[in-house]
């Protein structure tokens, strides 16, 4: 319909892992669907799968991420989204068997405040098997 948008995805990715010199080819299979439930308000759900196979170390594994968001525009400038997120990654070469499972819960303002700049507002909350993080931050964004 018009408010509902949805779409399929799959392809290959190339895969890097941040903290050691790992690298991986991964199939990537994805879904996500979008309503807009008035002019004012939408909701977004997202899950993404995929599974690697190592090119150097042994990044070789699993993972699968899924998100709902919601953006309130209770005001002509001023955005408000809701979010929360959930990812497991598990890897054939782990003696744990699931190296990541986190939940990542969030709320966000973004408040125009002159032409092509916009005051950012954010306050994240992420719970996983290895910590608990709070993390706050406010910045302004300039379009040049």
């Amino acid at each position: 319909s018009r408010r509902t948008s949805q779409q399929f995805f799959a392809g290959k990715s190339y895969v890097t892992n941040d903290f050691r010199a790992e690298s991986a080819i991964a199939e990537t299979y994805g879904y996500s669907l979008t309503h807009i439930f008035s002019p004012r308000l939408k909701g977004s759900f997202f899950a993404t799968v995929l599974d690697s196979e190592p090119i150097t170390g042994s990044f070789e594994g699993h993972s699968e991420v899924f998100a709902l968001t919601f953006d309130y525009r209770p005001f002509d400038y001023t955005q408000v989204t809701f979010g929360a997120s959930y990812e497991e990654q598990t890897s054939r070469g782990s003696i744990r068997g699931t190296v990541l499972d986190r939940w990542l819960y969030f709320i966000r303002l973004e408040q125009q405040i002159a032409s092509r700049t916009t005051l950012l507002a954010t306050i994240q909350y992420e719970d996983s098997l290895e910590f608990t993080e709070h993390l706050y931050s406010v910045g302004v964004r300039r379009y040049f």
